[in-house]
């Protein structure tokens, strides 16, 4: 296929993906807010709030800079990924840290307390998915990506759906945010191990991390 035609096929199936994404989204709260209600709808709304606000904080610009790093001619991918999903790492762990420590001086129940701790760890998955993001735009492969966040989201409603059904109650609504985060950076993951990018996070990024320490 060629170039612009990869070009134009990437953007009309990850546009398509987003529109099939955001239904999915308005069909999850929808389900969402009748059951937790006005109150519990408030919490929700709160522990997503610091999932976004760790993804600010941590973002130190690193998407950016590995996508343009990695698209230069003759650039080392496994090198600079490896390098970039070390900093991730680190930056992701001490969000969780931070989070545990937060929870302690914040004046809100203990389910949304533990609903933040949820959201941080749920934002560990969605770095490290970050990171390889820029792997498939360099391949022109982002259908890869909308794929894996499709059947994130896909999940996550049917879990929304089944924990309203069963009244799991709101820390099982919080769950499927992990659930999504999980599910979509394990299927990019396998993704680009299985395109031989050469990128052994899973081996190097673990060295590369504990020569930060």
């Amino acid at each position: 296929m060629s170039t612009p035609r990869k070009i134009a096929y990437n953007v009309v199936f990850s546009a398509t993906a987003k529109m099939a994404g955001t239904v999915l989204a308005l069909v999850g709260i929808g389900f969402i807010t009748r059951y937790l209600g006005a109150g519990g709808f408030g919490d929700y709304s709160t522990v997503l709030a610091f999932f976004f606000f760790f993804g600010s904080l941590a973002d130190l610009g690193l998407y950016a800079i590995s996508t343009r790093e990695i698209s230069r001619p003759g650039s080392d991918e496994e090198e600079i990924l490896g390098n970039v999903f070390s900093i991730r790492l680190a930056a992701s762990l001490l969000i969780v840290v931070a989070a545990l420590l937060i929870v302690l001086f914040l004046p809100y129940s203990s389910a949304v307390k533990m609903g933040v701790v949820i959201s941080a760890l749920a934002y560990v998955f969605s770095s490290g998915y970050s990171v390889l993001i820029g792997l498939f735009q360099k391949r022109l492969a982002m259908d890869k990506v909308a794929i894996g966040e499709l059947v994130g989201k896909i999940i996550q409603v049917a879990v929304i759906i089944l924990a309203v059904k069963f009244n799991l109650g709101f820390l099982a609504i919080i769950w499927t945010l992990l659930i999504n985060m999980v599910v979509s950076f394990l299927i990019v993951f396998v993704w680009s191990r299985r395109r031989h990018t050469g990128v052994c996070l899973d081996v190097h990024a673990g060295d590369r991390f504990n020569r930060l320490q």
